[in-house]
């Protein structure tokens, strides 16, 4: 992996892993985007949000039981070599989630002035599939931000990012245009970690208004 480093403390390793996946690979994503996307929204109270307390940021969530159900190929290379390589950029063994709605979503923001919200991640290392490519005439970027240093990353289609941003807030700056974003996350833990967050995951796959 290529690393790109933001000083100090986080580090974003990137890959192009197009010739990993199906040559339909975007496609069937974007596919089963549109048919089973669910309407959730973004809460600043969460113990993990870094927005206003109070403010709800709406978005498109499909969990990983329909992953895995729609996109079993997407599901093994988070399981095996997607697993592998985040290990070895984390530098120890890692788990993937047991519970099925956490290993690999679909995240969906459609439309000028959508975005993702400013937070931090509560497991060790974080993978992150771009399915559509953005550019500075539409938005989209992520952005991480620490000591009023920022990383600003692209989407690019086919790119998998993998970082640890426990202690880095990171962002999803909104769209410019009346365009579709799609992110494919995959939560990986450390060997051991019971994983149990209740109160996070009920917040991530509850359904918005």
């Amino acid at each position: 992996m290529k690393l790109e480093v933001m000083p100090p403390t986080c580090t974003v390793g990137t890959a192009d892993v197009i010739g990993q996946m199906p040559s339909t690979w975007a496609a069937d994503i974007r596919s089963v985007v549109r048919d089973h996307v669910k309407a959730a929204s973004l809460s600043g109270d969460d113990q993990s949000s870094r927005e206003p307390s109070g403010s709800s940021i709406p978005y498109g969530i499909v969990d990983g039981r329909t992953v895995i159900a729609e996109l079993p190929w997407l599901d093994a290379l988070y399981r095996g070599p997607w697993r592998r390589a985040a290990s070895e950029f984390a530098g120890v063994d890692l788990d993937v989630a047991r519970d099925p709605r956490v290993g690999v979503n679909l995240n969906s923001l459609n439309g000028a002035g959508s975005r993702y919200e400013m937070h931090v991640d509560t497991n060790p290392c974080t993978g992150l599939l771009f399915v559509t490519t953005h550019d500075p005439t539409d938005g989209g970027d992520l952005v991480f931000s620490q000591d009023r240093a920022d990383l600003h990353i692209w989407p690019k289609a086919g790119t998998l990012l993998v970082f640890d941003a426990r202690q880095v807030p990171h962002t999803v700056n909104p769209l410019l245009l009346d365009t579709h974003r799609i992110s494919a996350p995959m939560n990986y833990f450390a060997k051991g970690d019971p994983q149990i967050r209740p109160a996070l995951d009920d917040y991530l796959y509850s359904e918005g208004p």
